[in-house]
C-alpha cells in the first residue's frame, strides 16, 4: 500500500492551502496534477462565482449563523437553563470580540468550513477564562504534530506564530486524517468546473451574438497576409453582440463550414440544471433550496425542509457544539457534565399558525406545557400566576396501580350513636305566636320566591338582547322562553313546598298552570319590538306568580 502513502498525505498534510509546488513535486504530483481538464485551475473565487455554489455555501452559513447557541447549566437531571454568566455566553450569543458579532463570526467560520474544509479561531483568555474570539485565515494556519502534541501554526502580520491546540477554535468538515478537513473545490474541482465551463459557453455565445465557430472554405491558395484580412473582415460583421442580424456576403465561391455545436444541441439548459443538482449533491443541500424544481412537488416541500434539517445542518450543528464544549468549557465542567453548548434547534422548526395553535392545544391538554408557556413561544407576555397552571387529564391513570393496585382501605366503622335526651315537655305556645310564626315564615317565602325570579328574570332579558338582531330570532325566544319555564319551576318549587307545610294551601299543585299562564303571556308580545318584550318579562312574571301568596 505504499503507493498510496503520497495521496493520503496529501490529503490529510498539514500544510496551508496555498499552494507548496515543492512538496507537491516531492511527493510525486506534477504541476499539471491541479489544472483541470477545461484548462483552467479552479480557484475558490472562481468556484464561489458559480451561482448554485454561492447559493449552497451562503445558504449552509446563514442557517447556522441565525440559529442561536447558548451554554446550558444541568441543575438536575430534569432541569436545564441557560447559563448567562458563564463567560462563554457572551461570545457566543453576542460579540466574539469588540468589532464582529456572534452571528457574523458564526457565517464567518461556517463558511470557511464548508468551502475550504477548516475554520480557525484564536480564543483569547483572562484567568484561564475565555474574553475573545479572533478569526484567523484558513489560507495560512495549518495544524501540526510535535513530540505528541498538537500545535496550530498560523502567519498574523507576516509573522508566523505557533499557538496551542487548546487556544484554537477549529471547525473543520469531512477528514482524511482527523485533523484537517478537506477543501471542497480542490477535490471535486472537474465536477465544479463541469456547471462553470457551461456558463462560460452561454456567456461566450451571448456575447458572440451567434456560433461563428467554423472554417472559411476559399477555392485556390491564399497566402499568409490575404487569409488574416478574410478572417478579420468575416469577423467584422459575423462576431460580437453589437454586430448581430447583420447581413453577410461571401463571393467567389467562398463557403462557410461550421465546427461547433449549437447551444440547443448541446443541451446547453439541460447541462446547467444538471450543474445544480451536482452541486446540491456535493454540499449536501435538497436541489429544490439550489433552484431545481424537476423533483419537489408542493406536497413534499414540508418533508424536503426537514431533511435539510436533519441531513444537512444538524451535523454542522453537532461539529460546531464539540469543538465549542471542548475549547469553551473548563475541564472540571466536561468532566461533571455540569455544563453543554447547544444549538436551540427548535428555531428552525418554523410551522403555520394552525399547525402551532394545534401542538399548543395538545401539550396544553395532556400537561406539557402551561398557558404561559405557549404565549412564550409566541413572543407574548404571560397572563400571569393562573398561566403557569399545568393541566392533569381527569381520565387517566397510573398504569402501575392496575399491575400492583394498592391495599383497599380498612372499613371505617361509625360510632356508636347516642340518642339526644329527650326534651321536657313544654306546654303549646299561645295561639297568637303560632299565627305571628307562620306570617313571618310566609313573608320569607315570599321574598325569596323574588328574589330568585328577579334574577332568573335579568338572565332571559339579556339572552333575549343578545339573539335580537340574528336571522332565527324567533326561533331562539322559544328556546329561551322554554328554558326560563324550566327554571322557574326549578327555583321555585321548594318554597311553595315550605309555604304549603305552614299553612296547608296546596301552591305547588299550581305552579305548573302559573309558569304556563306566565309563558302565554310572553309569548303574546313576540311579535313587538325586543324593548317591549323584555320589558312586560318581568311584569307578566310579577302577574302570574303574585297569586301564590294573595
Amino acid at each position: 500500500m505504499a503507493f498510496l502513502d503520497p495521496v493520503a498525505r496529501r490529503f490529510s498534510r498539514s500544510l496551508p492551502m496555498t499552494s507548496d509546488r515543492d512538496w507537491l513535486a516531492e511527493n510525486g504530483f506534477a504541476e499539471g496534477d491541479e489544472a483541470l481538464l477545461s484548462g483552467k485551475r479552479l480557484t475558490h473565487r472562481r468556484a464561489l462565482g458559480h451561482s448554485p455554489v454561492w447559493r449552497g455555501v451562503n445558504l449552509i452559513a446563514t442557517t447556522i449563523a441565525k440559529v442561536k447557541v447558548y451554554p446550558y447549566v444541568n441543575r438536575s437531571e430534569d432541569v436545564r437553563e441557560k447559563d448567562r454568566k458563564h463567560p462563554a455566553y457572551r461570545l457566543l450569543a453576542r460579540k466574539i470580540n469588540p468589532f464582529i458579532t456572534s452571528f457574523s463570526w458564526k457565517e464567518m467560520i461556517a463558511f470557511h468550513a464548508v468551502m475550504f474544509g477548516n475554520g480557525y479561531a484564536l480564543i483569547v483568555r483572562a484567568a484561564g477564562k475565555p474574553k475573545q474570539l479572533i478569526p484567523l485565515s484558513p489560507f495560512d494556519t495549518f495544524p501540526v504534530q510535535k513530540n505528541g502534541e498538537l500545535w496550530y501554526i498560523t502567519t498574523v502580520g507576516g509573522e508566523r506564530r505557533k499557538i496551542p491546540a487548546a487556544d484554537i477554535f477549529h471547525l473543520k468538515g469531512l477528514s482524511f486524517d482527523g485533523l484537517v478537513g478537506l477543501c471542497v473545490y480542490e477535490l471535486l474541482a472537474d465536477t465544479l468546473d463541469l456547471g462553470i465551463s457551461a456558463r462560460d459557453f452561454a456567456l461566450q455565445f451571448f456575447k458572440q451574438g451567434m456560433n461563428a465557430s467554423g472554417i472559411l472554405m476559399i477555392p485556390g491558395h491564399l497566402k499568409p497576409d490575404a487569409i488574416k484580412a478574410a478572417i478579420r473582415d468575416f469577423d467584422q460583421i459575423a462576431t460580437g453582440v453589437t454586430r448581430a442580424h447583420r447581413v453577410g456576403l461571401l463571393q467567389d465561391g467562398v463557403k462557410w463550414q461550421p465546427t461547433t455545436v449549437d447551444a440547443e444541441k448541446s443541451q446547453m439548459n439541460e447541462a446547467r440544471k444538471l450543474d445544480v443538482r451536482e452541486v446540491a449533491n456535493v454540499l449536501g443541500l435538497p436541489g429544490y433550496l439550489l433552484g431545481d424544481d424537476s423533483r419537489t412537488s408542493h406536497n413534499s416541500l414540508e418533508s424536503e425542509s426537514q431533511s435539510f434539517l436533519d441531513f444537512s445542518i444538524d451535523s454542522h450543528f453537532c461539529r460546531f457544539e464539540e469543538e465549542a464544549s471542548l475549547k469553551l468549557l473548563t475541564e472540571e465542567e466536561q468532566d461533571t457534565e455540569s455544563h453543554v453548548i447547544e444549538f436551540n434547534r427548535k428555531a428552525l422548526l418554523r410551522m403555520d399558525a394552525k399547525t402551532r395553535y394545534e401542538i399548543y392545544g395538545i401539550t396544553r391538554q395532556w400537561g406539557i406545557d402551561s398557558a404561559n408557556d405557549c404565549r412564550l413561544r409566541e413572543n407574548q407576555p404571560g397572563i400571569g400566576p393562573k398561566g403557569d397552571v399545568y393541566l392533569s387529564p381527569t381520565n387517566m391513570q397510573d398504569a402501575q396501580k392496575l399491575i400492583d393496585p394498592p391495599p383497599a382501605p380498612a372499613p371505617v366503622v361509625p360510632p356508636p350513636v347516642v340518642p339526644d335526651p329527650e326534651p321536657p315537655p313544654q306546654d303549646d305556645p299561645p295561639a297568637d305566636d303560632q299565627a305571628a310564626r307562620n306570617a313571618r315564615i310566609l313573608g320569607q317565602c315570599r321574598n325569596a320566591l323574588e328574589e330568585r325570579a328577579t334574577r332568573i328574570d335579568e338572565i332571559a332579558v339579556k339572552r333575549l338582547r343578545q339573539i335580537a338582531t340574528k336571522p332565527n330570532a324567533g326561533e331562539l325566544a322559544l328556546e329561551v322562553l322554554a328554558d326560563t319555564s324550566a327554571k322557574y319551576r326549578e327555583a321555585v318549587l321548594p318554597l311553595l313546598q315550605i309555604a304549603d307545610a305552614v299553612d296547608g294551601r296546596q301552591r305547588q299543585a299550581g305552579i305548573a298552570a302559573q309558569v304556563k299562564a306566565w309563558e302565554t303571556g310572553v309569548r303574546a308580545t313576540l311579535g313587538a319590538d325586543v324593548e317591549t318584550v323584555v320589558t312586560k318579562l318581568p311584569a307578566v312574571r310579577k302577574t302570574a306568580f303574585e297569586t301564590f301568596f294573595i
